[in-house]
């Protein structure tokens, strides 16, 4: 009787993993470096070089004492790279180039005074651009060092003199005012995505958004052409040619996805708890989970990337997080 119930609840489990495609991968995502205590992540990018850059601040009672740091890591060595007044909004690069927007509390009254910080040496030294006549920016979307958008709460501004001036265009239908972080993505045939409730683009130097797909997909992330949505509460992987949708796999709904990457025929999509009481028991919990397919999205593998709260991903292998006792983990480097 013991041995029957044994192999049936083995039975139960594979049967679950298989019909979801979710078998275990173990990518080495290990213990390179360590942040100090007061610091307070609030942003984590990585590009195709395995470099990556840390924004947060210290941890203070007086926001008017807060002080915007930027932490550089290659391999396993951790520098400090940048340290000013304020905080860190937003990172993201471009080509060669990284962009980062900092922000600064008015006094005395609401609001923030954003500003524009640019390298063009794998982010070792950072130059102040200028300001930048936002309401609210929650994502900065660089083209190239000449061409940036930045996003927010009814704002959509875009520079193309890498920041010296900025002017306001057509806020996306889609966004409707909200200002969701990554709601704005390049696409692969050169234009501008956004996405949430539908998907709309628009082209570079226009002022006018155009509906590609409707709202019947609830899009959650993008990496052209491939995107994950939510249709008639079930979640997806699709891939677009235009206004062509093919579905690819369908993914676990009590997963939500965040950040995708693709390489040949790797893709990743990083995940994150959707609503605790949709978690499955073998859902991964309340922390990142890793989804992987090395093959176009036909099967899948996950890993739980324990306490894992900030984290990005880049091309096959490439990944950098940070934990709750913020120590710094990445696919670079050799384990502490």
């Amino acid at each position: 009787m013991i041995k029957t119930i044994v192999f049936l609840f083995i039975a139960a489990i594979f049967l679950y993993f298989a019909g979801n495609n979710m078998f275990r991968t173990k990518e080495s995502w290990r213990h390179v470096a360590d942040l100090p205590e007061n610091f307070n992540e609030d942003c984590v990018s990585v590009n195709n070089d395995g470099l990556g850059i840390i924004g947060g601040n210290l941890d203070t009672f007086l926001l008017s004492k807060q002080k915007a740091i930027l932490w550089r890591l290659e391999g396993e060595v951790l520098e400090k790279t940048y340290e000013a007044k304020g905080y860190i909004v937003a990172i993201q690069h471009a080509d060669s180039h990284w962009f980062v927007i900092a922000g600064t509390l008015k006094a005395p009254g609401p609001g923030t005074d954003y500003r524009l910080l640019v390298s063009s040496d794998n982010a070792s030294t950072w130059n102040e651009a200028g300001g930048i006549p936002a309401i609210s920016i929650v994502q900065i979307v660089p083209i190239n060092p000449s061409l940036i958008y930045v996003f927010g709460t009814e704002t959509f501004m875009v520079t193309e003199d890498g920041g010296k001036s900025w002017s306001t265009l057509q806020y996306p239908g889609v966004a409707e005012g909200r200002g969701f972080k990554d709601s704005i993505v390049p696409s692969h045939e050169g234009t501008l995505l956004a996405f949430d409730a539908g998907l709309e683009e628009m082209e570079h130097g226009s002022d006018t958004w155009k509906i590609i797909l409707d709202k019947k997909y609830h899009i959650e992330a993008i990496n052209d052409p491939f995107f994950t949505a939510v249709v008639n509460e079930k979640l997806y992987l699709f891939k677009r040619d235009g206004l062509e949708v093919k579905e690819i796999s369908n993914l676990p709904y009590d997963r939500f996805p965040f950040r995708i990457s693709v390489n040949d025929n790797t893709v990743r999509i990083l995940t994150q708890p959707r609503s605790p009481e949709k978690l499955g028991f073998f859902s991964g919990g309340l922390g990142r989970v890793l989804l992987r397919s090395d093959n176009r999205g036909r099967s899948w593998k996950n890993q739980k990337l324990g306490s894992i709260q900030k984290a990005d991903i880049s091309g096959a292998n490439i990944g950098i997080g940070v934990d709750i006792r913020r120590r710094i983990f990445s696919t670079i480097g050799r384990k502490k």
